[in-house]
């Protein structure tokens, strides 16, 4: 049950206190997973539920059934300036910030843009199974 203290709204209920299960969401660990009983164990896939925040927002934005690819929201220069300030109190200028959808093609650019061919670049082995063949 969420907690309050005098004077502040509510904590969400995140659902963290209840069991979820993750049966028939294409989950690739739970896939892996041979017998009933077996708990998967795996980095970076969540077995809780999300922020219902963060399902409201996605709510939001499914509902215009537009879902091609889109530009960068020139905002997000100062948003990152602004997290950094806050966050690391460094000064950033908006216009440093270089606004790339993410992925690994995203990775690959940003090493080809700053290093030249004959250079080495030191580079880590993926460690996320997705990346590897």
């Amino acid at each position: 049950m969420p907690t309050t203290t005098p004077g502040t709204a509510p904590a969400p209920d995140f659902g963290f206190d209840a069991p979820f299960d993750r049966s028939g969401t294409g989950s690739s660990k739970w896939a892996r997973a041979a017998a009933p009983g077996v708990i998967p164990m795996g980095l970076a896939d969540m077995d809780l539920p999300g922020p219902p925040a963060v399902a409201a927002a996605l709510e939001r934005r499914a509902r215009h059934r537009a879902y091609g690819y889109t530009v960068c929201d020139p905002a997000g220069r100062e948003l990152v300036a602004r997290w950094y300030r806050a966050r690391h109190g460094a000064e950033v200028d908006p216009e440093w910030v270089l606004l790339l959808p993410c992925g690994p093609r995203t990775a690959l650019r940003v090493l080809l843009e700053t290093v030249r061919r004959q250079e080495g670049a030191p580079a880590q082995a993926p460690v996320c199974l997705l990346y590897t063949s």
